[in-house]
């Protein structure tokens, strides 16, 4: 059962969530089956240690009394608790925001043609949902939900006289245009990915719309999607990534931390663009968004900070000669890289950190020593490796390591286009290995090296052929 549906879900729970589950199974309300409440109270004793095996005969057993011939009835059971368990998630989402529950109560009011307790209930409503912190797109859209229900209210009862119409206008509007913005946000970034066209839609007629409006732009939800957009649409142009940075500091408050992460990423993503049309100032720029971003909190999922970022920080504070701060970062963001990859990624980056530094007696036995479970970072660390050899002129182990370093190649299909990348490597770096003292022939290989598109550090290569002498 290790494999099941239920067992992953039941996996990714806190401690927390696993103790109100168990009492969310133990009402009548939600569960009225104790042959579930068995099989959850197994998997939960799996979960601390206490079970060893989630075979199937074995649970079927403890949830039955004893091991049926065939497994379908706890399949039945195993599906039951599924449902509950969804049940549950969705239970607590629903719960842990007071404005959605007021928001449901008056809706029930109205139904139920309750007038006073529903005008009282919508009053609450306003109140806690203006009391909380958060303007972002669904503040704007639970605020046109609430005045949509007052209006039916209003309706029904032929008080329509008293309602502001034009309020509720302005909230569907400011819904629909930052929701817009923020879609188109989201096609753009894939485009750049995928090549993909695709069709925006109403979009244009919204942009229109806005300039003919420039006080919506005092909306933060519909400010940052905006400059998120022109950023990533009109990238020669600094003013709107300026802005951005500028309202991404002043309305951080404003918004959840997955959505301030997302203005994150498009301000990283348009910083990642302009270096890698040579501008290098932009490195700069980037360096302090992952600053700022890991003050706020905004890279950790859970605790968790992705692989990507963790190396993409490293790699931009190592190249402005941020040594200090960099290893610092390295080990004390350890802890918070995904279980399964963590001790190859801290090694990986730790030994990438001091050859960068120009430390190859420290960062040559961290990449002597493992090897990556990850193809491209296996790559990436026999590169190093070879440079180093290279240049400290360790011949025997550099040809050596060339010769491993192409059978792995050939063996290593999955690679995609890295492959001919780094057999490109491997064959320039043996060219310049056995180069005859003849200036006509470093002049074809430089012509070799400079004309090969696919080639992983092209730079590199053409310096060293500049430092030998002929």
């Amino acid at each position: 059962m290790e494999n099941s549906k239920v067992v992953r879900i039941l996996q990714a729970l806190e401690p927390e969530e696993l103790r109100q589950l168990g009492k969310f199974l133990r009402s009548p309300v939600h569960n009225r089956r104790e042959d579930v409440i068995r099989l959850f109270d197994y998997i939960l004793g799996w979960l601390k240690g206490q079970r060893k095996s989630l075979q199937a005969p074995r649970v079927a057993k403890a949830v039955f009394g004893q091991a049926p011939e065939k497994m379908q009835p706890l399949h039945y059971v195993a599906s039951y608790l599924l449902k509950v368990v969804e049940d549950f998630l969705a239970w607590r989402e629903w719960h842990s925001d007071e404005v959605t529950r007021r928001y449901y109560l008056m809706r029930a009011y109205r139904k139920r043609h309750l007038d006073k307790p529903f005008r009282r209930t919508a009053s609450q409503t306003r109140s806690a949902h203006d009391r909380q912190p958060l303007r972002d797109i669904s503040y704007h859209y639970r605020r046109y939900q609430m005045m949509l229900e007052q209006y039916e209210q209003a309706h029904k009862l032929g008080r329509i006289a008293e309602f502001n119409l034009q309020e509720l206008v302005y909230a569907q509007d400011t819904t629909f245009i930052a929701e817009k913005l923020k879609n188109a946000c989201i096609l753009l970034s894939h485009q750049a990915v995928t090549r993909k066209d695709y069709d925006t839609g109403f979009l244009p007629q919204v942009l229109q719309y806005l300039d003919s409006r420039p006080a919506l732009l005092e909306v933060p939800a519909i400010a940052l999607y905006y400059f998120s957009f022109k950023a990533l649409s009109e990238v020669e142009e600094d003013h709107h990534f300026e802005r951005l940075k500028a309202l991404q500091r002043t309305h951080r408050r404003l918004f959840p931390l997955e959505e301030l992460q997302s203005f994150y990423t498009i301000a990283i993503n348009y910083c990642i663009r302009r270096i890698n049309r040579g501008e290098e100032r932009f490195l700069q720029e980037v360096f302090e968004l992952y600053r700022s971003g890991l003050e706020e909190g905004v890279f950790l999922d859970r605790g968790i900070i992705s692989p990507f970022t963790y190396t993409n920080i490293i790699f931009a504070g190592t190249r402005l000669n941020q040594y200090e701060w960099v290893e610092q970062f390295i080990h004390r963001y350890r802890k918070h890289l995904p279980p399964e990859q963590r001790e190859d990624l801290f090694h990986y980056n730790l030994a990438r950190f001091h050859y960068e530094k120009g430390d190859y007696e420290r960062a040559m036995p961290l990449l002597q020593r493992i090897e990556y479970k990850d193809l491209l970072h296996n790559c990436v660390a026999k590169t190093m490796l070879a440079k180093m050899y290279y240049e400290l002129q360790e011949l025997d182990s550099l040809s050596s390591l060339l010769q491993s370093f192409s059978v792995f190649l050939y063996r290593a299909q999955k690679l995609g286009y890295h492959r001919e990348n780094f057999l490109n490597f491997v064959r320039s770096l043996r060219r310049l290995l056995s180069l005859p003292p003849d200036r006509q022939a470093a002049d074809r290989l430089r012509t070799r090296i400079q004309s090969t598109q696919r080639i992983t550090e092209k730079n590199w290569l053409l310096q060293q052929l500049e430092r030998v002498k002929i």
